[in-house]
């Protein structure tokens, strides 16, 4: 009788477990949308269940900044949105996607107090999606982690289409601008799209925590450790930021991961910048006690394939930075390594009427190009790059800090621990 009885607890368990995943994305504002408190500092709205993070990140995205402004969220449980505990996991048709997607003039600019807790099983797979919190304003994000992070792109692209498919934007948001993120980490995120028997690239445009920031936005004591595989097809990727036009700030930030890219471009634009922190710097970037110890494994057979033809391409990938942009654009790094490695293979296929016409790669362990004032200070380069052309008439800049300069460059105190090269 007692082991029937343990029987039935169990099942009452088990069912309580499966019943505390089961999350809606609302179709309206929720009347209730979280589990107690009023938004001010001392009684905050309190986020303690799957249903409540939905309806928070539903708030983000239909209301406007001023209307969350001053506003404060914790939570107060940890929280399962997939019960996940691999790659794989995130993969299955049973994980539940977050897609509550709105672009335009809504953003969050509210405080976001994790305590402590972790966020399981996130997975965000439309197009273009623009993260959890969607847009940011003049928000705070602090103490919180995300653990198996699912960037998912089931899209197949038109064949006939003159660009590729958008994969991805962000984990945590599209844009931020005068926000501030303090001890926030993403752990086990994978960025993977659905294999078609019609050429699967979809262009990948992605930045780990924000897609592009502006005006003021600073990481204090984050990381990431991010996967990207099956083959996605990379234009610009970085680990925390894709592009940067305003004052981005990095201190004590770490970010790591295999990133297995392909680039096959059908675009007439299909130069493409990789950084391990930060892909573009349009802005003011300063990156302090940072680590990168990413391990990129890039193939680029430089063949347009729907368009039987060559393309000419610029290409950045810097441990650190992908590319240092244009006029008045400051970037300034110091005591931060690059702990990683860098493998390229340029090979083309013989059988193809014309090979790549590559207008040059430029490739950094710190740094992939810097085309306006760059400084560097204190820092290190422990790795490797492996380089492997069967072109032999096209130009490539390597170099174990930085691989192409255009302008003023100061460095300083800076170390190569170690360096194994393959060309």
């Amino acid at each position: 009788m007692i082991h029937i009885f343990r029987l039935i607890c169990l099942a009452v368990m088990a069912c309580a477990a499966i019943s505390a995943l089961a999350w809606e994305i609302p179709t309206e504002m929720p009347a209730t949308p979280f589990s107690g408190g009023s938004g001010t500092q001392t009684d905050p709205y309190r986020i303690s269940n799957a249903q409540d993070l939905v309806n928070f990140s539903y708030i983000c995205k239909y209301t406007r900044a001023s209307e969350t402004k001053d506003k404060y969220y914790v939570l107060t449980n940890d929280i399962t949105l997939n019960s996940v505990s691999s790659k794989e996991d995130l993969r299955s048709p049973s994980c539940q996607a977050l897609e509550v997607y709105r672009f335009g003039v809504y953003d969050f600019g509210g405080n976001f107090d994790g305590r402590g807790h972790t966020i399981t099983g996130y997975v965000c797979g439309v197009q273009e999606d623009d993260g959890l919190f969607g847009h940011l304003e003049g928000a705070k994000i602090s103490n919180v982690t995300f653990d198996y992070v699912g960037l998912v792109a089931p899209i197949e692209r038109d064949p006939t289409a003159e660009r590729n498919e958008t994969v991805c934007w962000a984990i945590l948001a599209g844009t931020a601008e005068n926000t501030v993120f303090n001890n926030v980490h993403i752990n086990n995120a994978y960025c993977f799209n659905y294999n078609y028997s019609d050429d699967p690239d979809p262009n990948l445009l992605l930045g780990g925590f924000v897609y592009h920031t502006n005006e003021i936005v600073v990481f204090n004591d984050c990381s990431i450790n991010l996967d990207i595989h099956e083959q996605c097809e990379a234009s610009n990727v970085g680990g925390f930021v894709c592009t940067n036009s305003g004052e981005l700030y990095m201190n004590r930030c770490k970010v790591g991961g295999v990133w297995s890219c392909n680039y096959r471009s059908t675009d007439s634009r299909p130069d493409f910048y990789i950084g391990g922190v930060l892909a573009v710097n349009e802005g003011t970037t300063i990156i302090s006690q940072s680590v990168s110890t990413i391990k990129l494994n890039y193939q680029n057979d430089g063949y347009d394939n729907i368009n039987n033809r060559p393309y000419n391409a610029y290409a950045s990938f810097g441990g650190l930075v992908g590319q240092n942009h244009s006029s008045a654009h400051l970037l300034t790094i110091k005591e931060s390594a690059f702990m990683g490695s860098l493998k390229f293979n340029l090979s083309y296929d013989s059988a193809k009427r014309y090979p790549p016409v590559l207008k040059g790669c430029r490739i950094g362990g710190l740094i992939g190009y810097c085309n306006e004032e760059t400084i560097i200070s204190d820092c290190a380069y422990i790795g490797d790059i492996n380089f492997e052309n069967t072109i032999e008439d096209e130009p490539h800049y390597i170099a174990c800090l930085i691989g192409d300069v255009n302008d003023d460059v100061e460095i300083n105190r800076c170390s190569i621990v170690s360096f194994d090269s393959y060309y």
